[in-house]
């Protein structure tokens, strides 16, 4: 079963400490793009995400969002206490040498080169990159269900206009043969009128091929052939799973094309009211079929 290209999951990675949050996104789209937002530490992943991210999509506009959940104090940064101690000694010595008794301030030592050093990033993103595969997983895992759910009811409607498409072919199908039917008669009709108190009958042999040539060119049988065989696939393709979007664009495309060929042809106002009604379900199909993966 296709699945939808539209989707949200969450997770978050478990245990004790610091977790990671993690939201997907993904909309329609022609092709796959994607967006990646990591905290700071974390920006050197956004490659390794990517790759995650292309392994689950084939289509879709895709958002990656990651949150940090209690880590503050894993990315605090650290003080060094010897570049602390060395700078106080020093500062002391100073200020004893000049005779100042004012001490040290903590402000003022804190904010000396080397004496707070931040979080070195790859420890982060190496500590943190299991609960980060682990909560992405379990994100993905709920977008794909979303989207599994969302591509069957979207496989129901296309279902159902197909239907729609089959059932005005198989009525034109038959209501052709009534049209030449009815067109010799009309013509007979109209010739015997134009020809009533002349000693002239009407010409079996004309008759005969006005009726040919209309026949002729009311003949929609490949046409309708083509839109059948179209139909089947379209159906098959339905029943397989993994990324047929594309495949089903294309053959609603095709189907389209036929009844536009096959409304050029017909004349009948009936069978212009089957082939309005066939346009209107093949855009329909069109409009649903540009949701799916």
């Amino acid at each position: 079963m296709p699945a939808s290209m539209t989707g949200f999951g969450r997770a978050s990675s478990r245990g004790r400490g610091p977790r990671l949050l993690c939201e997907v996104r993904a909309v329609n789209h022609r092709f796959l793009t994607t967006k990646i937002r990591l905290p700071g530490a974390l920006q050197q992943l956004e490659p390794w995400v990517e790759q995650q991210v292309r392994a689950q999509v084939r289509r879709g506009a895709v958002e990656v969002a990651v949150f940090w959940r209690d880590a503050g104090e894993r990315l605090a940064s650290r003080l060094d206490a010897r570049v602390a101690d060395h700078y106080l000694a020093q500062i002391r010595a100073y200020l004893k040498r000049r005779g100042v008794r004012e001490d040290v301030s903590p402000q003022t030592l804190l904010a000396l080169p080397g004496v707070l050093t931040p979080a070195d990033p790859d420890t982060i993103a190496a500590d943190f990159k299991p609960a980060l595969q682990s909560a992405l997983a379990a994100a993905f895992e709920a977008l794909g269900r979303m989207r599994r759910r969302e591509g069957e009811r979207l496989a129901r409607a296309l279902r159902r206009e197909l239907r729609a498409v089959s059932a005005g072919a198989a009525r034109m199908r038959a209501l052709v043969p009534e049209t030449v039917a009815a067109f010799q008669k009309r013509l007979g009709e109209r010739l015997r009128a134009l020809l009533e108190g002349q000693s002239i009958a009407p010409d079996p042999a004309l008759l005969a091929r006005e009726v040919a040539i209309f026949a002729e060119r009311s003949d929609v049988t490949e046409e309708l052939d083509r839109l059948a065989s179209h139909e089947a696939e379209f159906e098959k393709l339905l029943g397989r799973s993994g990324a047929v979007g594309r495949e089903l664009e294309f053959l609603v495309q095709e189907m389209g094309r036929e009844v536009q060929t096959i409304g050029s042809k017909l004349q009948d106002a009936a069978l212009l009211g089957r082939v309005r009604e066939a346009k209107a379900s093949v855009e329909r199909l069109r409009e649903q079929v540009a949701n799916l993966e």
